[in-house]
């Protein structure tokens, strides 16, 4: 069933989740940075973006108009980068210009179990 027919209980279309990866180059300690890339389906480019560790806000981007995505940069060392798991979500201007909010992605995990090595779950799209 596409998405478009979806609709959430105040009548206004439902948006899908972005997807969301983990970018090379890969932190191997927790002093190395992080790069999350969010991806909005293809309908929805210049989309505000926020990404999320452990339900709490870590950084808020906005795609350029001809862009469907951001990538997050996470300092090495700070208390934005350690790992844990990270979800995104991004907010459009919808019908009405009522502000209109995807579901958030799935989850990309990240730890560092002995502080030396960086292990990773990524989740790929089956679409």
């Amino acid at each position: 069933m596409p998405w478009t027919i979806l609709l959430f209980a105040a009548g206004s279309l439902a948006i899908p989740p972005p997807s969301i990866r983990l970018v090379p180059p890969y932190p191997s300690s927790q002093e190395d940075p992080i790069h999350i890339s969010c991806m909005a389906p293809g309908d929805f480019p210049g989309a505000n973006f926020t990404l999320y560790r452990g339900g709490q806000v870590v950084q808020l981007l906005q795609a350029p108009a001809n862009q469907r995505g951001v990538t997050f940069n996470l300092s090495g060392g700070s208390s934005e980068a350690p790992g844990g798991p990270f979800h995104c979500q991004y907010g459009v201007i919808g019908e009405h210009n009522q502000p209109q909010l995807s579901d958030l992605s799935e989850p990309v995990n990240i730890s560092f179990p002995d502080g030396e090595s960086c292990w990773a779950q990524i989740n790929f799209d089956t679409t």
